[in-house]
């Protein structure tokens, strides 16, 4: 989530998290069909702007990104099979490399992405807040 002192949906109130996070990620085995339908709905009523859920058994990425119209489209890799969030600018993901457990080529695609001058932009205008 991206603080609320910098622009974010989330606060902190008495107990709890208020809010939206902009983003969440589901890891999800048979609970699969409820999150990419129920948890979907839930989410986008309440404008999660991103929503990752990783299917364990089919071992499948969907990623959505909520539109001008507060529907969820998926959110699709590039030509080298790299997700680029649209909230989180920098942070990518490389899917074939989660479902084979190559982490290292994980953790070089997140660092890529962590290099660019998109993600410094990023964080600078996330300090100036």
């Amino acid at each position: 989530m991206i603080d609320e002192q910098a622009g974010g949906q989330v606060h902190i109130g008495q107990k709890y998290l208020e809010g939206a996070p902009e983003f969440i990620v589901e890891v999800a085995a048979s609970s699969a069909s409820f999150d990419l339908r129920d948890k979907m709905k839930l989410y986008r009523r309440h404008g999660v702007r991103e929503y990752l859920v990783l299917t364990v058994y089919e071992q499948e990425t969907h990623w959505f990104t909520l539109d001008a119209d507060h529907l969820y489209r998926p959110l699709l890799p590039d030509t080298q099979g790299i997700f680029h969030s649209a909230v989180f600018p920098g942070l990518r993901f490389e899917a074939s490399s989660f479902w084979k457990r190559d982490w290292l080529k994980l953790h070089a695609v997140l660092q890529a992405g962590m290099a660019t001058s998109e993600y410094a932009a990023f964080i600078a205008q996330l300090q100036e807040k």
